[in-house]
């Protein structure tokens, strides 16, 4: 259970990191995602996300015809560095 919650205050940290970050870097960091600039730009100017269930939600929405699996992957990785 304590594990748990560490985990969980640790990527809602990350997710206040994603929400804070200058529009070029939150670029940068949705372009490792997905390797698509207009995904990034498009996720960085959604910001800011109150909730993980939203950032999804929203990243899945645009990622149009690509196999979100991978971004999903990706964008959880983020949030577990």
């Amino acid at each position: 259970m304590y594990n748990s919650h560490v985990t969980k205050k640790r990527i809602y940290n990350k997710l206040a990191w994603l929400n804070e970050l200058p529009r070029e870097e939150a670029i940068y960091v949705f372009t490792e995602c997905s390797g698509s600039q207009a995904w990034a730009e498009a996720m960085a100017d959604a910001r800011p996300f109150p909730m993980l269930e939203q950032l999804f939600t929203r990243a899945e929405e645009m990622a149009n015809d690509t196999d979100f699996s991978q971004i999903e992957k990706r964008l959880a990785a983020v949030l577990e560095r």
